[in-house]
């Protein structure tokens, strides 16, 4: 019985050093990544995703349907925070613990691809004075007492998977890499699940992000089909850049209901704006049916 104590003993403080190791080295990277931000700030370079974080931020779909994986990249944190350079980037696409499944990034062939976030700024009449400022430069913009503000961009990627074996469970990293002077990378895990698709199916999945959502619609039948929608445009205001066959609206004038065709094969997305930022609606929230 003393032997067995001693062993304890001698393992209490072992424990410890491992605990108090892993302790210290999650703090010491939490600090440094800080430390870090705060250094990229106080140089005007703000490069952020909805999908992607310095710490590596989780996704999951578990009710893919094989189409593409779309994430993005910015120039900005926030409406004043904005870069006011341009940020060339390179992005790797990576498939975890498979080697029978690569990652196809961009409709490149490819698990990289580069580009670049441009900058772009322009004069605002905030004097709305009735002057025509569009074509005014910095200086002349200032000296006439407008606003010369930095504009933010935003830019959409996709990746897919291709495989030599049926698709079940995917495990896929992310990175992007900033590659100015300032380095910063952006690193996102996805857990994706591949739905069993059956044949003659309209596929609906709604994704969450932060200052939007976004509904995909594909068409697996071999015809044409049109939907029926509506929605509170109370809480989501829909973003009408595309094309509608029909659509009604409230008496503020947001749209609440509408009809869309989608052909044979075809895969559309619609972006709605959430008004509370607080709130992660779901295809609950929208009343989905195939016209009449």
């Amino acid at each position: 019985m003393k032997f067995k104590n001693k062993k304890i003993l001698l393992l209490i403080p072992i424990v410890l050093f491992i605990v108090l190791t892993i302790i210290t080295t999650s703090y010491s990277k939490y600090v440094h990544n800080s430390i870090r931000s705060y250094y990229l700030k106080s140089k005007g370079f703000y490069f952020a995703s909805e999908n992607l974080s310095p710490t590596t931020k989780k996704n999951s779909n578990l009710s893919w349907d094989g189409t593409d994986i779309t994430f993005t990249i910015k120039n900005n944190i926030s409406d004043t925070e904005i870069t006011s350079f341009d940020i060339p980037y390179r992005v790797t696409c990576e498939v975890i613990g498979n080697n029978n499944q690569t990652c196809n990034l961009y409709n490149t062939g490819t698990n990289t691809y580069t580009g670049t976030l441009s900058a772009s700024s322009r004069c605002v009449n905030t004097k709305e004075d009735g002057v025509d400022v569009t074509a005014l430069n910095k200086a002349n913009c200032e000296i006439g007492g407008y606003t010369w503000r930095q504009e933010k961009t935003q830019k959409e990627l996709y990746f897919n998977i291709e495989s030599q074996n049926a698709i079940t469970d995917v495990n896929v990293r992310i990175s992007v890499e900033s590659l100015n002077k300032y380095r910063q990378t952006l690193v996102g895990t996805y857990k994706l699940h591949k739905k069993t698709v059956l044949n003659n199916e309209i596929i609906t999945n709604y994704e969450n992000y932060a200052n939007y959502d976004k509904l995909i619609i594909t068409n697996t039948t071999n015809s044409k089909k049109c939907l029926s929608m509506s929605f509170d445009s109370t809480k989501l205001r829909l973003d009408n850049s595309v094309t509608l066959k029909s659509y009604d609206t409230d008496s503020n004038n947001y749209i609440n209901e509408l009809e869309i065709e989608i052909n044979s094969e075809e895969r559309k997305e619609l972006y709605f704006y959430k008004l509370d930022l607080n709130t992660n609606y779901t295809l609950n929230d929208l009343s989905i049916e195939e016209c009449n």
